[in-house]
């Protein structure tokens, strides 16, 4: 059912593959999921979401963190960029 789901919302299959939950892990720049998130689109021949707006993308990131029961997402502003606390991307 998580594969189908994954191939329905590249997104839900990105953040199984790519995304860690860590509450001690640095605050991780916001952009920095979409742009990850375009390379592996590409990668994984989703290319029809690899230009995926900036607002759409996080619209949807949230979507698929709230379905994985995280719900209390804290972002931080830190010289002028958005950051987001407690999760990060697979090196």
């Amino acid at each position: 059912m998580e594969e189908y789901e994954g191939r329905l919302n590249p997104i839900a299959e990105y953040f199984n593959e790519q995304v860690i939950i860590d509450p001690t892990i640095y605050p991780t720049l916001r952009s920095s999921f979409r742009k990850d998130f375009c390379k592996w689109a590409e990668a994984n021949g989703f290319d029809n979401m690899k230009s995926i707006g900036a607002t759409r993308f996080w619209d949807l990131f949230k979507k698929v963190l709230k379905d994985n029961g995280i719900t209390d997402l804290e972002e931080v502003k830190i010289d002028g960029n958005y950051h987001v606390k407690g999760i990060g991307i697979r090196p």
